[in-house]
């Protein structure tokens, strides 16, 4: 068997030399700053672009339809931006090898110093030239020799293990505490790397999206609905109790997860106490308490054309009216929803202007808001075709039609504006306004006069719905209305639960790595190690120290000095 000459070696013709040659680079201080700097920056690339969702990830027609999106938005280049991976950073091949050569790097760093802190841990040195004694750049010296098992009792006081060993005359001590601690910096530069990968695994595979499921009702999690991975998350029951100040006490939900067409997880999830499947975390992100279940059906087919619980999300202002005839007897009282506003001019400058129209005792009345230029509320009441009868401020009372009127307070209630929502035929416009009275923030869970104040009279909640006729659609949960061949019914107040989903399968891998760092600041920083020789004979003693941070290391020597009764001079160092 032949063997390399010491030459070839030299020239690094051996078959270790490139080996070698590899090694020392992977430790070398100076690649390491050179590949984290190229592995941010493309870090960077992958932050500043958009990349290509999880969830469209193998699905041909998903990333069709993404990269489509993206062609919108920066024309031909995505196409080569696609090319190069630049919309997909963190599945490149480059960026794999790049974050491979920096994980080797610091491995190679912890690898390359583990054997020699190994051995000053477990192998120190434990005796120094005496020469060492006077030119350590911590040391202290006293012309009285030390009572040795005095200075021996004090380092073991301190948490020092201490060996103890003769030469002549000539007493050697050798003290280390925390001598473990010194492998605190390759813990940290171990937790860097493992939150350079954590960081590459979040950005490449985490998911967060949230979803407003009204309670009774179903909702993919995924984008793409056809999608083998999708999941479908059902609300059960969504409960939201306050006090009667309003403060919410609880939200929680019950959830039943869907996939494929099965059951594979039923939960209740609040805020703090998520619910967890294959990788996904549900959590209770939100409630909402106006949610109107709705059905149109067309009475010829029998069909049900609409079916939708809809988040009354905006508030709009209506009057809260209290009508009395001449006896004082109260004929009308409640929230009059309005129509959308119209822009007119009342003689001080165009304003927004509200109308709905009220039938009381048999009589049509047309009723009428807008804010003045202090905005302050007005309500104009009218009993003809003509000018109204009479303006009414907030608080006020007035005479029209041969009521008095009375405009008790301008409530905001619950409202959404619906597109698409079905009319009949002979209607035009192409939605509905939806508005709901009668009702506090959420259903019987709920205090009255919570948080939102109730808009109306307390009791059950009356849906109306403008659009679909003359006059609106006043509505109670369970009833319907019929109108030229559509019947509208309202189901009923629900609540809406907002649900957070979130995968991020780095989270192990970050836990990880923040114990290593804190571990390793512990042990640097508040159980520093510290090494202590000393020199005990009959011309005096001599000490001499080692340890980071150094302040303190003469204040320490000193105070073993006296403690084994040798007055000490310092020769080396000094504290801060």
């Amino acid at each position: 068997m032949a063997f390399p000459s010491a030459r070839a070696a030299r020239l690094g013709l051996s078959p270790t030399g490139p080996l070698r040659a590899l090694w020392w680079l992977l430790q070398s201080p100076r690649w390491a700053a050179v590949i984290t700097a190229i592995v941010a920056a493309m870090a960077l690339v992958g932050v500043v672009l958009p990349q290509l969702p999880f969830w469209a990830r193998g699905d041909a027609a998903a990333e069709a339809a993404w990269l489509a999106q993206q062609r919108e938005r920066f024309g031909a280049t995505a196409d080569w931006l696609w090319r190069l991976g630049l919309l997909d950073v963190f599945h490149a091949p480059w960026f794999a090898a790049g974050l491979g050569l920096l994980v080797a790097s610091t491995t190679a760093y912890v690898v390359g110093r583990l054997p020699g802190v190994w051995a000053n841990m477990v192998r120190p040195r434990l005796r120094v030239p005496d020469s060492y004694f006077a030119t350590a750049p911590h040391r202290f010296a006293s012309d009285v020799p030390a009572e040795v098992a005095a200075l021996e009792s004090a380092l073991r006081r301190s948490l020092y293990r201490v060996v103890r060993f003769r030469e002549g005359p000539v007493t050697y001590l050798f003290a280390d505490r925390f001598p473990w601690a010194q492998a605190g910096t390759l813990l940290g530069h171990g937790a860097v790397a493992l939150f350079v990968v954590a960081a590459a695994i979040g950005s490449a595979d985490s998911f967060d999206t949230a979803l407003l499921i009204p309670e009774g009702a179903s909702r993919p999690v995924l984008p793409t609905v056809a999608s083998p991975r999708q999941m479908l998350v059902r609300v059960e029951d969504v409960v939201g109790r306050f006090d009667a100040t309003g403060t919410p006490l609880e939200y929680r939900s019950e959830l039943v997860i869907y996939r494929q067409g099965e059951e594979v997880r039923r939960c209740q999830v609040t805020v703090n106490s998520p619910c967890s499947y294959d990788g996904y975390r549900f959590f209770q992100a939100g409630y909402f308490g106006y949610g109107a279940d709705v059905q149109v059906r067309d009475l010829v087919t029998g069909d049900v054309l609409y079916r939708e619980t809809l988040a009354l999300e905006f508030q709009r202002t209506a009057p809260y009216l209290l009508a009395r005839d001449a006896s004082g007897r109260r004929v009308f009282e409640g929230t009059v929803p309005l129509g959308e506003p119209v822009r007119l001019d009342l003689g001080q400058g165009p304003v927004d202007v509200s109308f709905a129209s009220l039938t009381v005792g048999g009589r049509s009345y047309l009723l009428g808001l807008w804010q003045d230029e202090k905005g302050r509320p007005r309500v104009a009441v009218a009993s003809g075709q003509g000018p109204p009868d009479v303006v009414i401020e907030e608080g006020g009372r007035a005479q029209a039609g041969g009521l008095e009127w009375e405009v008790v307070r301008v409530d905001r209630v619950p409202a959404a504006l619906v597109q698409g929502f079905p009319l009949p035929p002979d209607r035009g416009g192409d939605g509905a306004l939806l508005q709901m009275t009668n009702v506090a923030y959420g259903t019987a869970n709920a205090s009255e006069g919570g948080r939102v104040p109730v808009a109306g009279l307390p009791g059950d909640p009356t849906l109306y719905i403008l659009g679909p006729d003359q006059r609106p659609l006043a509505l109670r949960p369970g009833e319907s209305a019929r109108v030229d061949g559509y019947e509208y019914t309202f189901l009923g107040q629900r609540e809406f639960a907002g649900i957070q989903v979130r995968r991020d399968r780095s989270d192990l891998l970050v836990w990880v790595a923040v114990g290593l760092l804190m571990a390793g600041l512990a042990m640097a920083l508040w159980l520093p190690r510290r090494r202590l020789w000393a020199r005990i004979g009959p011309r005096g003693t001599a000490l001499a120290m080692q340890g980071w941070p150094e302040v303190g290391l003469e204040r320490e020597m000193q105070r073993l000095l006296a403690r084994a009764g040798a007055p000490a001079r310092q020769e080396g160092g000094k504290d801060a």
